[in-house]
């Protein structure tokens, strides 16, 4: 169970953002485990045409991946350090919505150790206006923070230059 401050949608222009960003390969099902009304399979849909798209209302933790996975995802800031862990134990690419903090923290430093593997940030040009969905009437609030997306597994595309940040040990050579 996610705590209520975890409850934030994410609008359609930052789904689209990273699609614009992010080379998916052509046979990848997009796949987002996090479930608060279902709004978002229909945005996915929309920004990944050429993809499957999986969203439904189940336990991430319990579940396995549909097969050719690529997570597409906002997920509950307060698991994140779990959340990272399963993404990172499964081996499936991912992009994932994070709170800013996540670029310096010791625990992400920790798991990019202990898995091995190479990552990147695409800063997005604005902050993500998230949608709080259960309110009377769904009510949008810019964030008081900004949010970056941790991306693994996926090459940029067309990422603007000061965007992208390279948080691996065998960075790419540009």
């Amino acid at each position: 169970m996610v705590g209520r401050g975890d409850d934030w949608e994410t609008p359609l222009e930052t789904w689209q953002d990273i699609a614009d960003h992010v080379v998916l390969p052509p046979n990848v099902t997009v796949w987002d485990p996090f479930f608060s009304t279902g709004r978002a399979l229909g945005l996915l849909r929309t920004v990944f045409p050429r993809h499957e798209v999986v969203h439904r209302q189940e336990d991430f933790f319990a579940v396995d991946p549909p097969p050719n996975a690529c997570i597409v995802t906002n997920p509950p800031f307060s698991r994140t350090s779990r959340i990272l862990t399963r993404m990172l134990t499964l081996g499936v690419p991912f992009a994932i919505l994070l709170h800013q903090r996540t670029i310096c923290n010791q625990g992400m430093l920790r798991l990019a150790a202990r898995y091995g593997t190479s990552m990147w940030y695409y800063i997005p040009s604005k902050r993500v206006d998230f949608i709080r969905p259960h309110e009377v009437t769904a009510t949008r609030g810019g964030a008081h923070f900004h949010s970056v997306w941790l991306v693994r597994g996926l090459q940029p595309r067309n990422v603007p230059p000061g965007r992208i940040l390279w948080y691996e040990r065998n960075r790419p050579e540009e």
